[in-house]
């Protein structure tokens, strides 16, 4: 009859739609995967290329999620994770009412806001956990090699220029303590291929951030591996510990005496404005600048603690304190005071030093909670979310990390790509 005829035609059209709907689900899921391993891929080889893949990843949420009105279901874990980003961002804009900041204080920030539907994004379109495993030692491969091609056959100085050194630098240690992460997890694993690619990968990694000439981010390394070895201490036994501390020391080693690489130099010449900052209060060299700025920088926090000054009221400060000769003329050559603590804390307040230790603390106890796990991959990715903040938070102490872009979307697009893998096996599990 023609109602039967109808109702298999009916099932058909619905079998299609949902059969199309379900390769086009595929392909972006497929998509969304190439999009993360890119980020981790381009970082530092491609001039900002650290901004492409998030900024694309985003664009998807917000076509895919507002104008098809999907149903915005937030767990209390994720509300906590866009509760700080919306706080940190909220500094920034207080500080332009307060202190009078121009608008182009909240363009840095304001990408945290990009990131919020991402937490849809990854939840309805998963990461794959091999995506992160295999693209995050790949990256630090890559990027060594090319970081070794700039520097010795093209002749640069520094390897991506268009990078600055400092945050190319941090970056690096970074891309080598995720790959350390890997490789052991790799190794736990008896997949020993895998393994001797991730020793590679760290090899490399480590070069390029000696080559990028910044010192702050080798300063919590040691921390860093010790924290990894310690995690992961019930599954590899002495004899390995004992081969990677042997490697990587092999490592430094040949990097710090090779003149090539200029780290014995820079040791020398950092131990020198040390010790000419301490015994003849001598501000006009690279770190007396730093510590000058920072000694400083307390003065202006007690001028106003709660909201801060601002940043065009810090440049007023600061050349008003270089004027009374109590800040030495060579601190107005520095864009930032070097450290992401009292740089928030001088030109936001207390409110602005608040918000830094929030997205800093809250991811930091959410890996850690869900660090009891028995499933290796789980394990691995919240190793990695646990020395992803620890390292930040040495970056922070030598660098105003999060003022600029490469440092603020790698810190945070990191972070919420760890935060969705977890997130995502729980509600598999």
């Amino acid at each position: 009859s023609i109602l039967q005829i109808f109702k298999v035609e009916s099932t058909k059209f619905k079998f299609t739609h949902a059969f199309i709907r379900m390769i086009q689900e595929k392909h972006l899921t497929f998509t969304i995967n190439l999009l993360v391993s890119l980020f981790f891929l381009t970082v530092l080889i491609i001039p900002k290329g650290y901004n492409y893949a998030p900024i694309i990843l985003s664009a998807i949420g917000l076509i895919y999620f507002i104008p098809l009105k999907k149903k915005l279901s937030f767990s209390s874990e994720d509300k906590k994770l866009i509760f700080s980003f919306l706080f940190y961002f909220f500094t920034f804009l207080l500080s332009i009412i307060i202190n009078k900041d121009g608008i182009r204080e909240i363009d840095n920030p304001s990408r945290l806001l990009l990131f919020i539907p991402l937490l849809l994004l990854f939840k309805n379109f998963p990461i794959k956990r091999k995506t992160i495993l295999y693209a995050i030692p790949s990256s630090a491969l890559i990027t060594g090699c090319v970081a070794l091609f700039q520097k010795f056959a093209l002749g640069y100085e520094k390897p991506f220029p268009e990078t600055m050194h400092i945050q190319m630098g941090n970056i690096a240690i970074s891309l080598a303590t995720f790959s350390i992460v890997i490789t052991l997890h790799f190794f736990i694993k008896k997949q020993y291929k895998s393994t001797l690619f991730g020793f590679v990968a760290i090899i490399l990694a480590i070069i390029t951030s000696a080559l990028s000439g910044a010192r702050g981010g080798w300063i919590g390394l040691p921390v860093v591996v010790g924290i990894i070895l310690f995690l992961y201490k019930e599954f590899i036994n002495k004899k390995l510990i004992i081969a990677l501390i042997a490697i990587i020391t092999i490592g430094l080693t040949a990097l710090i005496t090779s003149p090539k690489f200029g780290i014995e130099k820079r040791y020398n010449a950092a131990k020198s404005d040390i010790v000419s900052y301490l015994e003849k209060n001598n501000r006009n060299t690279s770190l007396g600048a730093r510590f000058d700025m920072w000694e400083n920088a307390l003065i202006a926090i007690k001028e106003a603690p709660i909201f801060g000054h601002g940043s065009d009221g810090y440049d007023e400060f600061r050349h008003k304190q270089v004027k009374s000769k109590q800040m030495a003329k060579t601190t107005l050559n520095f864009g930032s005071l070097h450290n992401q603590y009292l740089e928030s804390w001088v030109k936001r307040g207390l409110v602005g030093f608040i918000a830094l230790i929030l997205i800093i603390l809250t991811p930091i106890f959410f890996f850690i909670k869900n660090l009891n796990t028995h499933n290796l991959e789980t394990k691995c990715i919240c190793i990695l979310g646990i020395i992803h903040i620890v390292s930040h938070i040495f970056y922070f102490t030598s660098q105003s990390f999060l003022a600029h872009n490469s440092g603020n979307i790698f810190y945070f697009f990191s972070y919420v790509v760890f935060y969705c893998l977890i997130k995502r096996e729980k509600i598999t599990r």
